[in-house]
């Protein structure tokens, strides 16, 4: 027996349109906490629903980014013995109708954990979804780029840039930014873009768009190459 699905990057309004178009067996979407409370993941989802149809999840933990919390987000989760990546995955696997999660592993210990969060029966209290909620909106305000680190960008990027080490440097500028509350303390946190050649650094982007393009969250990754280039 064959399936007929697809992998999904557009808004809720394009997902509806595609719907329409055809008899899907499965739909693969971006969803994690954050996406759901932050972008447009909960429409997606939402979506799919109303037409029962199986969702595929990606990006369970976004690129990483929920299994290394800073200090004030993981402070707000209760049970210390469930890591920030567990609590990201039974966030998804919780959700009515997923039916598959693919989560990137890269050692036995994170397979190991993955697979224990597939086993639990812990279903989420609403205490806890607030507290991830929140958890949310903390690292919304922290981060600058949300780039989950796909490198979908970077092999269509004529100056050859590696784009998520770039945007990386960036959200650390702006994170160092925030907390001094002046843009010229948080210039040192850029230096590591001197051990780059000039023609791999910011200033060698050409604004072209191709990156944006590209790109499964739509960053506008030109104006934050300018940016960096300005500093």
């Amino acid at each position: 027996m064959r399936y007929f699905g697809f992998s999904f990057h557009g808004t809720p309004g394009c997902l509806r349109r595609l719907l329409e178009k055809n008899e899907w067996d499965f739909v693969q979407i971006q969803l994690n906490y954050y996406d759901w409370y932050q972008g447009t993941a909960r429409q997606q989802y939402e979506i799919l629903r109303e037409h029962d149809i199986p969702v595929m999840v990606m990006e369970p933990v976004h690129g990483g980014m929920l299994a290394v919390l800073p200090e004030d987000c993981r402070q707000l989760l209760q049970d210390k013995n469930i890591s920030p990546a567990g609590w990201a995955l039974r966030f998804v696997m919780n959700l009515p109708g997923v039916s598959v999660t693919l989560s990137g592993m890269s050692e036995t210990g994170q397979a190991e954990e993955n697979t224990a969060a597939a086993d639990s029966e812990h279903s989420l209290t609403r205490k806890e979804l607030s507290r991830l909620e929140r958890i949310s909106e903390i690292l919304h305000k922290k981060i600058a780029v949300p780039c989950t680190g796909c490198r979908y960008c970077c092999d269509n990027c004529p100056q050859g840039l590696d784009i998520p080490f770039l945007l990386s440097a960036y959200n650390d500028y702006r994170d160092e930014a925030a907390a001094f509350g002046d843009k010229n303390l948080a210039v040192w946190r850029l230096f590591r873009l001197k051990a780059l050649a000039k023609e791999k650094q910011p200033s060698a982007c050409i604004g072209c768009g191709s990156c944006t393009e590209h790109c499964p969250q739509g960053l506008d990754i030109p104006s934050y190459m300018r940016e960096m280039s300005a500093v």
